[in-house]
């Protein structure tokens, strides 16, 4: 019973530098994040680094008078949240456009009919899905919050 004590107490540096490690490794300087302490308190602002064993954060443009940069010891922090980076919207885009223009071409092959001009009707709705599926593919993503929890102790 004592081994699983000492364990535990071991423990939590090991996960205030896990912290550490964590928030350094994802988040580059001036990233939007909250700190959220041990006390209940919230404390919002961007991400300024590392001193010693303590977070900087320093002020958001829309923070309320008076506040100040605060260093907050990795032993007082409960989480940290931020946004996590996101891929590239080129990528979400052209998923839009390949996936909206095989949907708009099939449901025009699929109609009966049409003569000689089939496959220019074919050509222009699946040119009408990419281009409904490429606005779809570039705002659908930044509408997707990808916050991200670090649990500090």
């Amino acid at each position: 019973m004592w081994i699983a004590v000492l364990a535990t107490l071991h423990a939590q540096p090991a996960l205030a530098q896990d912290c550490f490690k964590i928030v350094s490794r994802r988040l580059a300087l001036g990233d939007s994040i909250t700190a959220t302490l041990k006390d209940g308190s919230i404390v919002p602002g961007h991400y300024a680094g590392f001193q010693g064993q303590s977070l900087l954060i320093r002020d958001l443009p829309d923070a309320p008078a008076g506040f100040q940069p605060r260093l907050l010891a990795l032993e007082s922090l409960r989480d940290v949240r931020f946004r996590e980076k996101t891929r590239p919207a080129v990528l979400y885009a052209v998923g839009g456009f390949l996936g909206g223009a095989i949907i708009g071409a099939s449901i025009a092959a699929a109609q009966p009919g049409g003569g000689e001009l089939r496959g220019v009707g074919i050509a222009a709705s699946g040119l009408l899905g990419g281009v409904a599926g490429l606005v779809v593919g570039l705002v659908f993503p930044l509408r997707i919050p990808y916050a991200r929890l670090v649990e500090c102790n």
